[in-house]
Formats: structure tokens, sequence, C-alpha cells
């Protein structure tokens, strides 16, 4: 029923389907997203169907933001996603967990596909990760099996990161799988950059690489 530029906004919760894939965006050009962000907006194949099929001529104006697909199944390409001569913009979605029996088990790219992906991750499928032409548009990862999270400290705050994106943020990492409950992060001090609990030649070397006016 949706008509080219409309927003399709999906609530958090696991959607499957009884057909031969999850999602099928029908060629339309529509703004499809999730309220709540991957972590909480599954897309379950249920090791049975394919995630997402794109696959009449849809353009980088069909967006898919915020979703996580596991699950996926194709007896033959792309288990996670089929792009057919179509080419998407995928923002801050999960590819974990799907399975395609020759390749592209997290997604499949044909011909003259091309789909652009920020801020994505393509992990833990089988055989392959993502196959076929595709744009980085910065924020992927691609990886044959999935970080775990820990516990990341700036100063004296603490979240749950991967470890790569808590070194960029000159964060102290806790290890993987750590909490923030059981790893509280020391108390910051005045001179702290990084945030370990101590003031040191790393935090001198942290200022001198960003020495400069403020924009």
């Amino acid at each position: 029923a949706a008509s080219d530029g409309d927003e399709i906004i999906v609530m958090p919760g696991t959607y499957t389907s009884t057909e031969n894939e999850v999602v099928n965006m029908n060629g339309k050009a529509v703004w499809l997203h999730s309220s709540g962000g991957a972590e909480v907006t599954i897309i379950d194949g249920e090791g049975t169907r394919r995630g997402i099929y794109c696959g009449n001529d849809e353009t980088s104006n069909t967006v898919i933001e915020g979703f996580t697909l596991t699950n996926g199944y194709a007896g033959d390409y792309g288990g996670g996603m089929f792009n057919d001569n179509s080419s998407p913009t995928l923002t801050s979605c999960t590819f974990e967990g799907n399975y395609a029996y020759n390749s592209g088990g997290g997604m499949y790219n044909w011909d003259s596909s091309s789909p652009t992906l920020i801020n994505c991750t393509l992990c833990s499928n089988t055989p392959n990760q993502i196959w076929g032409p595709w744009s980085d548009e910065g924020g992927n990862t691609v990886a044959a099996i999935c970080p775990v999270p820990g516990a990341c400290c700036t100063n004296d705050h603490c979240l749950v990161s991967e470890q790569e994106k808590c070194l960029a943020f000159f964060g102290q990492w806790q290890g993987e799988g750590t909490t923030c409950e059981d790893n509280p992060c020391p108390t910051s001090c005045l001179g702290d950059v990084t945030g370990d609990g101590q003031v040191d030649v790393t935090d001198i070397l942290v200022v001198i690489s960003v020495w400069g006016a403020c924009p």
C-alpha cells in the first residue's frame, strides 16, 4: 500500500514471514526504518527464508535503516539479503548468522546491483559476508566473526562498545564481554584526557595531536 516517498516506521520486535523472504521492498522508494534501532528490531528468517529481497529496480531512494537481519537462509544466494539489479541504501543495519548455500551469506548483489552501506555490520555469515559490488560510505564493519563488545571507559563514563570504536574515542576498553556494572570506570581527574585513571605522557600526546585553534 506504500507509495514512493512514504516513511514506514517499525516498532521494536522480531519479525518473520511465511513467504520466500521476510521483507520484499517491491520497488518502492520508501524510508523503512525502526523506531528503536537494530538491537531491538529483528528480521528473522527462522533458518528457512531470506531476510530482505530487492529485485524491482530499487535505487538509493529505497532506504532501509536500523534492523538486525539474522537466521536468513537461501538455497542459492543471499541468505540475509538478495539485491537483483537493485541498489538500495542500508543504514545502521546488522547482518549476523545468515546462510546461503552458494555465496553471499550476509548479502548477495547480482549484475548491475551496487547498494550503499552506511554504518552497517556484516559478520558471522556463511559462507561469506557480502558478494558483489557495493558502495562503502563509511562506518561499516565486515568480519568473519562478529566482534564481542565490552565495557568502555571514557573519562568517568561507561558504555558498552566494540574495542576498535572504544579506542578510536580514546577510551579504556575493559575486555570482551565485560559490563559497566561489573567494571566501574575510574573517577576522572584534571588532566586525565584518556580516562585511564592517571595523568601521564599518553595524555600529553593526545593533547599535542589535536593542538591548534578550536573550530
